[in-house]
């Protein structure tokens, strides 16, 4: 199995060549960038092929990792997936829906499976508790920290949380709404959002950004249970109510990173080869849908005028 990478440009990325190569082992194979000389000491060192061009590493790999954002690197992804090379995609935030839209309508074409990097769903906090998680009415996501997102580095995160919300729900959003509170036209200091599904389930999810302590919890309250997952301290409990009494039980969480995890189910997705599943609408899709309809509201919020003018 042969994965290569785009989107490495600079030595000073050294971290991440190395992170993926503990993850990848010696799956990972080649690298490609326009900046060929500032990357030839990270080839070097983890013992990749440095390629000449792009399309020799598509003919070459069975799967790319596209780093950073993928925007200055769209024209790669698609003739990647042309090539019938997987892709996993580490930033889609400065792509338009359309663009997006674009890129899964090639890859239904080619028959070939996109992941796009979601760290909650692979966190293993997340994977322990997550077979106690069974329709739950309410989901509370809430993130405190003491330093200001720009806008538009707002997508990631709440991607990941609606990707949470969503894939707990077990069903689709009828209605979404959001409330923030702007500091400047560049920053908000809370961050108010609920999504409410056809199930009935509703999710709120909170950015506070002047809070003193960092904090990254979901809590899914099902009945008579409680189900809270701690992702800052990788720590995940429930509690039942049995005979009137709380019960509460530690999920006992591994020690691996998210990032280890999503990268080994990646290697499983290409090497397993089974794409008789693949969606003309994948959930991932939708997931990006809602995100963008929010980030939406959010810059309105910012500047009334956004809307009218995109």
């Amino acid at each position: 199995m042969k994965i290569g990478i785009i989107g490495i440009n600079s030595s000073t990325e050294e971290s991440k060549v190395e992170q993926l190569k503990n993850s990848l082992e010696s799956n990972l194979y080649g690298i490609f960038s326009p900046h060929r000389e500032e990357i030839l000491p990270l080839s070097k060192r983890f013992d990749l092929d440095l390629f000449s061009s792009a399309h020799l590493l598509f003919e070459t790999v069975d799967a790319i990792y596209f780093a950073n954002s993928l925007k200055p690197n769209i024209e790669f992804a698609i003739n990647a997936l042309k090539k019938s090379c997987y892709l996993f995609i580490e930033d889609i935030s400065e792509l338009s829906l359309e663009e997006i839209k674009q890129i899964y309508k090639i890859a239904l074409e080619a028959q070939i499976k996109i992941h796009i990097k979601n760290a909650y769903l692979f966190a293993p906090e997340y994977l322990i508790a997550s077979s106690s998680i069974s329709l739950p009415q309410l989901i509370e996501i809430n993130q405190e920290q003491n330093f200001f997102f720009r806008p538009k580095n707002y997508f990631y995160e709440i991607f990941n949380d609606v990707s949470l919300a969503i894939t707990t729900a077990s069903s689709g959003v009828k209605k979404i709404s959001v409330n923030a509170i702007p500091i400047d036209l560049n920053h908000f200091s809370l961050i108010y959002i609920r999504l409410d599904f056809d199930n009935g389930c509703q999710t709120t999810i909170k950015y506070n950004n002047i809070s003193k302590d960092k904090q990254n919890t979901a809590t899914f309250y099902q009945s008579n249970q409680l189900i809270k997952i701690d992702f800052s301290n990788h720590l995940a409990l429930k509690q039942d109510i049995i005979h009137g009494q709380i019960i509460t039980t530690d999920f006992k969480t591994e020690t691996k990173s998210s990032i280890d995890i999503e990268l080994k189910h990646f290697l499983h997705l290409v090497k397993s080869d089974n794409n008789t599943n693949i969606s003309e609408t994948p959930n991932e899709l939708y997931m990006i849908q809602v995100t963008q309809t929010i980030m939406e509201k959010l810059y309105q919020l910012l500047n009334p005028t956004f809307l009218n003018n995109n």
